[in-house]
C-alpha cells in the first residue's frame, strides 16, 4: 500500500515537471496552488491563461472572453485589476484550447478555479485567452498608454511623486502595462494633478524590473510632495494622433513635429505602418485608405517607414521632406477596429472592415463598408444576388475569395 502511495506522489511530481513551459514559453506567473498560470507575458501579471486540468496545462478558449473574465483571473493571482482581455495569439497560441462556461465563471466570481471547464466542447475560435493585469495605470492622457501614473494600494488609487522620476522608472510602468517603450518621463503634473493619497516617492528603477514595487523607493504613504509633483509617462502615443475620423481609431495620421501637428504622406505607406499606428492607438485590425491631404487642409511634411519587426513608432523611421516630394498630395490615413478593452457580445466576436468588388453586367463597383460579424457579411452578400468577389484586407493574409451568390 505504501509503495503504491509513493508511486502516485512521484508520478504527480514527474507530470508537474513535464508540464512546465518550454524555452519558447516563458513562465510569467505560477500561483501556489498550481491551478492557474500566465505564460509568455512581459510581467508576472500578464500572459496567456493556462489551467491545470487532468494532469496537464491547457490554454483557455478565447470565445466570449472579455474583461469580466480577465478580472477573475487577475483576482485569483493577486494581480490587481484587469487592464486588457486579449484574444487570438497575443501571447502565443497552443492547439486545442479548452472551453469554459464563462457565464457561470462570472457568476461564481470568487476564483478562476471555480469556473466550469468543458473539455468536451470544441473551441470554435481556436484562439487562446490572455490577460494583462496590473496595480498600476496611466490616467488623464489621450489613451491608456500615456498619462499620470497611479498605483493601487489597500484598494485605493494614488499617485507617484516625481522626485527622481526618470525614463528608467517610466519604462518599468510601460512594460507592466504592455505599452511598449517609454519615450518620455514627465514631472510637474504634466497630465494634471491627481487626488487622494500620494503613495510613493524617490523611485529608482534600473528599467528591468517587472513592476514599480520591485524598484528602490520610499515606503507606502511616505513622501514630501504635493499633487503638483505627480509623475507622468508617455509612450510614442504622445507624438501621434488620428484626426477627422469617425472614431478615435480612424482618421488621418498626424505626428507632432517642432510643436506642430503635420500629416504623413502615403508614399510607400503599407501594412507595416498600418499595424504600428493601430497598435500605438490601442486599436486593432486595419484598413488603409488615402486622403487628399492638400484639399483636406492637411500639411504633409513627413514620410513614415516601418520594418516588419517594428512594435511601436520608436522603431520606425520618420523623414522630413518638402511638399513637392508628395506631389500627389495624399495623406496617409487608417481605419482601425475597436479598441482592445471593448466588450463584445458573443454574436459579434468578429469585426471586419471589408473591401469587396461586386461584378454585375461586366461592370465592377468598388464598395467599402464595415460589418459586425461574418453572419451579417454573408447575409449582405446573399442579398446582392450577383457574382461577388470578396477581398478581405487583414494584416495576416489577403485571400481573394469568389462567392457565387447567383441563383
Amino acid at each position: 500500500m505504501w509503495e503504491f502511495t509513493w508511486f502516485l506522489i512521484i508520478f504527480g511530481m514527474v507530470v508537474n515537471i513535464l508540464s512546465l513551459p518550454t524555452k519558447s514559453d516563458t513562465l510569467s506567473f505560477f500561483n501556489i496552488l498550481g491551478q492557474v498560470r500566465l505564460v509568455n507575458g512581459s510581467s508576472p501579471c500578464s500572459g496567456r491563461v493556462e489551467v491545470f486540468q487532468n494532469q496537464q496545462w491547457k490554454t483557455v478558449c478565447d470565445g466570449d472572453w472579455d474583461l469580466e473574465n480577465a478580472e477573475i483571473v487577475c483576482r485569483t493571482l493577486n494581480c490587481g485589476n484587469a487592464l486588457l482581455a486579449t484574444r487570438g495569439s497575443h501571447f502565443g497560441r497552443k492547439y486545442n484550447p479548452i472551453k469554459i462556461n464563462l457565464n457561470y465563471c462570472t457568476m461564481a466570481g470568487n476564483s478562476f478555479t471555480d469556473c466550469d471547464f468543458r473539455e468536451w466542447e470544441p473551441c470554435n475560435s481556436g484562439g487562446s485567452a490572455g490577460v494583462i493585469c496590473s496595480d498600476a495605470r496611466l490616467v488623464n492622457g489621450p489613451n491608456r498608454c500615456s498619462g499620470r501614473v497611479e498605483l493601487l494600494h489597500n484598494q485605493e488609487w494614488g499617485t507617484v511623486c516625481d522626485a527622481s522620476w526618470d525614463i528608467y522608472d517610466a519604462q518599468v510602468v510601460c512594460r507592466e502595462l504592455g505599452c511598449g517603450n517609454a519615450l518620455k518621463a514627465f514631472r510637474g503634473a504634466h497630465h494634471g494633478q491627481g487626488f487622494g493619497p500620494i503613495w510613493i516617492e524617490g523611485v529608482n528603477c534600473t528599467g528591468k524590473e517587472a513592476s514599480l514595487s520591485e524598484c528602490n523607493r520610499s515606503p507606502w504613504g511616505e513622501h514630501h510632495c504635493s499633487h503638483s509633483q505627480d509623475a507622468s509617462n508617455c509612450t510614442s502615443h504622445c507624438w501621434i494622433r488620428l484626426v477627422n475620423g469617425s472614431s478615435r481609431c480612424s482618421g488621418t495620421v498626424e505626428v507632432l513635429r517642432n510643436q506642430h501637428w503635420k500629416a504623413i504622406c502615403d508614399k510607400n505607406w503599407g501594412s507595416y505602418e498600418d499595424h504600428v499606428v493601430c497598435r500605438e492607438m490601442d486599436c486593432k485590425g486595419i484598413t488603409w485608405y488615402p486622403i487628399d491631404g492638400f484639399r483636406s487642409g492637411h500639411r504633409i511634411s513627413s514620410i513614415l517607414f516601418c520594418r516588419w519587426t517594428a512594435n511601436d513608432l520608436s522603431e520606425c523611421g520618420l523623414t522630413d521632406f518638402d511638399e513637392e516630394s508628395c506631389s500627389h498630395g495624399r495623406a496617409a490615413a487608417v481605419m482601425c477596429s475597436v479598441e482592445h478593452r471593448t466588450k463584445r457580445h458573443p454574436e459579434t466576436l468578429v469585426k471586419l472592415y471589408t473591401s469587396f468588388t461586386v461584378s454585375s453586367n461586366n461592370q465592377d463597383k468598388q464598395t467599402c463598408r464595415q460589418t459586425q460579424d461574418l453572419t451579417l457579411l454573408r447575409t449582405e452578400l446573399m442579398q446582392s444576388a450577383m457574382h461577388t468577389h470578396l477581398c478581405l484586407d487583414t494584416p495576416w493574409f489577403q485571400p481573394h475569395i469568389k462567392v457565387n451568390t447567383a441563383s
